[in-house]
């Protein structure tokens, strides 16, 4: 299957800054990650990456502070691989 544009977004904010921050307990950051994969509402990026990692396409890392590091999986960067080379050969 094809990714979503939202879990594009998501896994190439992940492969472009080595992975995302995201705190349940942190409006600030959560908004900040979120505008970043652009999206508008973080109930949107919560749904994505919730939906990226039940496929199997991030992993998340908590660190001791309360935030959790969000990292593409090697399937999820196939996927991101597959969906740029769709996109530039015109199929996407």
């Amino acid at each position: 299957d094809d990714l979503h544009k939202d879990e594009y977004r998501l896994l190439a904010a992940c492969a472009d800054h080595g992975g995302i921050l995201w705190a349940d307990n942190n409006t600030d950051l959560c908004l900040t990650t979120t505008r970043g994969i652009g999206l508008k509402a973080i109930g949107n990026a919560k749904a994505v990456i919730a939906k990226c990692h039940n496929l199997g396409y991030i992993t998340c890392m908590f660190n001791g502070n309360g935030s959790a590091t969000i990292n593409a999986t090697p399937l999820g960067m196939n996927m991101l691989e597959d969906y740029e080379d769709q996109k530039e050969a015109g199929i996407l």
